[in-house]
C-alpha cells in the first residue's frame, strides 16, 4: 500500500473529521480511500470503460399510482436479464417503495432505470450502479452445467408440507 500526503485548508479539514465522525470510520485514510473509490466507480461508469455493473434502483410512490407496478414491470420485459430481485413494502397508507437489484450490461442497466425514474408519478427515485468487472456473469452460470460441475446428483425440489417441522408454520 502507498502513503500519499495531501494538504488541505483547516476548514475542509475540519469538515472531513466531522464527516469521518458522522460515518464512523476508524481514521482518514479508510474515509479517503472509500471516497477515491466512489468517485472512480462513478468516473469509470460516466466514461463507459466498464461494461457490466450491479446496482440497486429505488423509488416512492403514491397510492393512487398502484399501476406503476404494472408499468414497471412491462419495462422489465423489454430488459429481461436486468433485474434480480424485487422489494415491495408499504411505506405508509398512501405511499408504497419499490427496490431492485439489477445487473447485467452496464447500458441495459442504466436505461432500465432511467426508463423506470421517468415514468409519471414516481416519487424520491434512486439509483445506484456500481462498476464489476466478471469473467463470466453471474445469471449465465445458472444451470445445469452448474450443478453437474459440482460432482453431485443434487436436484432443486419444490417444498412440500409433509418436510415442514412439526409445530411450525409453513411460512
Amino acid at each position: 500500500m502507498r502513503t500519499i500526503t495531501i494538504s488541505i485548508d483547516d476548514s475542509l479539514a475540519d469538515d472531513y473529521d466531522r464527516f469521518i465522525k458522522k460515518r464512523g470510520y476508524c481514521n482518514r485514510s479508510e474515509a479517503f480511500r472509500d471516497l477515491l473509490r466512489g468517485v472512480l466507480a462513478a468516473n469509470r461508469l460516466q466514461d463507459e470503460s466498464t461494461e457490466r455493473c450491479v446496482g440497486t434502483l429505488s423509488y416512492v410512490y403514491g397510492e393512487r399510482e398502484a399501476y406503476l407496478s404494472h408499468r414497471v414491470a412491462d419495462i422489465r420485459l423489454n430488459y429481461e436479464d436486468v433485474t434480480v430481485s424485487v422489494m415491495h413494502a408499504h411505506v405508509d397508507r398512501w405511499r408504497r417503495m419499490e427496490a431492485l437489484i439489477l445487473h447485467g450490461p452496464t447500458d441495459s442497466v442504466t436505461d432500465f432505470a432511467n426508463s423506470v425514474m421517468a415514468l409519471r408519478g414516481i416519487q424520491h427515485a434512486s439509483f445506484h450502479p456500481v462498476p464489476i468487472e466478471v469473467e463470466t456473469p453471474y445469471l449465465e452460470n445458472i444451470g445445469p452445467e452448474l450443478v453437474a460441475s459440482t460432482g453431485t446428483d443434487y436436484e432443486p425440489r419444490p417444498f412440500r408440507a409433509a418436510d415442514a417441522p412439526a409445530g411450525r408454520s409453513k411460512f
